[in-house]
């Protein structure tokens, strides 16, 4: 008994020492910042998968310097939800006079998104942002919306009244729906990154349907491809109305193009207003004219390249699907202080089937280094109708079925509570273990 006692004095202060320690790390049992809490009474689904990165930039603006950045996305409910949010948001910062503030809106979708648009939201939220945030944005509802097909809307609305632009941009990444679940329209440059936390109901396992009959797919990107190389390059600038646009080959059925990638284009005065790339992406049509007076397939804006930066004109959501050839033309849509680094040298790599137009006229000497990727297109089919279920609040429901939350995309846990608690409470029971072992007295000589 008085062994016992004697390692009091041990076992209190390591013992406090240890739960101090745990109660400080205790907050970081949390969710990832992609990943916040979500309500045991809802299930959250995600449009994308992998990690999010930077893709929608929302600052463009019209003549006069209004905020004209949209980007939207159109998807079927098949429950009730309560709240939707962004894994991550980008801004500028206010000490820089590039912070800005974007506008989320849910409109009832009405045959087009035009349509939808001139009805009245049935949510709409106004954010001033400064600086990154790191959980994005989360805008839970007053009210529950019922299932149904609805259009989320994001837009900046931050003017531009000078340099650096304000801005905000918002999420892209891996879409983890096809096309027949969610469509995505507004400013290109990928997927919009968004979940949906849905009100559990009872017999309901899709809560994204689909929003239209045909097939989706889900796509698998291969390697890029270089398509001309050169020993040595001389810089290029396109002067004011001039266009450099390259012709694909016709791209394999099975096959969507995701990427075309310039390796390098200078700048004069390196980035700013000036060094903006205007593109253009057209489906071709027996020759050059006739083509580019279509109407582009998709168009966009490189804003402030940097000088010598590769040129990644990346479609996202937007991959273009495979059976023909595409034109992409480029222009400067700054003050001219943008070019290409031109081939001079031995051609290392002369890809046949692709072809240049310097200012509408095919051109062997004035070629820049480039690249493209595409993915594989695994195509499902999609059942011409799914009944939607009643739209009836879940809260109305006695007892919903118990469901797994959907797992966040990646880094699900990056907090470091789940890491720790297990070792933290092995290292107490080590130390308590240490307290408690009688120690043998050693003889003295």
């Amino acid at each position: 008994m008085r062994r016992i006692f004697s390692r009091i004095k041990y076992i209190l202060p390591v013992t406090a020492v240890l739960l101090v320690v745990f109660i400080c790390c205790a907050p970081f049992v949390s969710y990832a910042k992609s990943a916040p809490p979500v309500d045991p009474e809802t299930v959250r689904r995600y449009t994308y998968s992998g990690s999010p990165k930077v893709g929608l930039w929302l600052n463009s603006f019209d003549e006069e310097g209004n905020c004209i950045g949209n980007t939207y996305a159109i998807f079927k409910a098949g429950a009730s939800f309560n709240q939707f949010g962004f894994p991550v948001v980008w801004a500028g910062r206010e000490e820089n006079g590039a912070d800005a503030e974007y506008r989320v809106a849910i409109y009832a979708y009405d045959e087009s998104p035009e349509k939808s648009f001139e009805s009245e939201p049935l949510f709409n939220e106004t954010i001033h942002q400064n600086g990154d945030n790191g959980y994005g944005g989360i805008f839970p509802m007053p009210e529950p919306i019922p299932a149904g097909t609805y259009i989320l809307s994001t837009s900046q609305t931050t003017p531009r009244t000078g340099d650096p632009k304000p801005y905000i941009v918002i999420p892209t990444g891996t879409p983890a729906l096809g096309s027949a679940y969610v469509e995505y329209g507004g400013t290109p440059g990928g997927m919009m990154c968004f979940f949906v936390d849905f009100i559990k109901e009872e017999g309901v396992t899709d809560y994204f349907l689909p929003i239209k009959a045909g097939h989706s797919f889900t796509i698998n990107t291969d390697d890029p491809v270089m398509v001309l190389e050169s020993t040595t390059t001389e810089a290029r600038r396109l002067s004011e109305g001039e266009t450099l646009a390259v012709l694909t080959d016709t791209i394999p059925r099975e096959k969507v193009l995701t990427n075309l990638t310039f390796s390098s284009f200078p700048t004069w005065g390196n980035n700013g207003p000036g060094s903006n790339l205007y593109y253009e992406v057209f489906e071709w049509k027996k020759d050059y004219k006739n083509t580019v007076a279509g109407e582009p397939l998709i168009t966009g804006e490189v804003v402030n390249h940097m000088d010598n930066a590769p040129v990644d004109l990346a479609f996202g959501a937007f991959a273009l699907p495979g059976g023909t050839r595409y034109l992409i033309v480029t222009r400067s849509s700054g003050t001219a202080a943008i070019g290409f680094w031109k081939c001079t040298g031995e051609i290392r790599v002369d890809k046949p089937g692709w072809q240049i137009y310097m200012n509408g006229k095919v051109t062997e000497t004035e070629r820049p280094e480039y690249s493209y990727t595409t993915a594989t297109a695994t195509y499902l089919e999609i059942p011409e109708e799914t009944p939607s279920p009643t739209t009836e609040s879940a809260s109305s429901a006695t007892n919903p079925p118990r469901q797994d939350q959907t797992p966040a995309p990646s880094n699900a846990n990056t907090g470091c509570g789940s890491a720790l608690s297990s070792p933290l409470i092995a290292v107490m029971f080590v130390g308590l273990s240490l307290c408690l072992i009688p120690r043998t007295k050693g003889k003295k000589r």
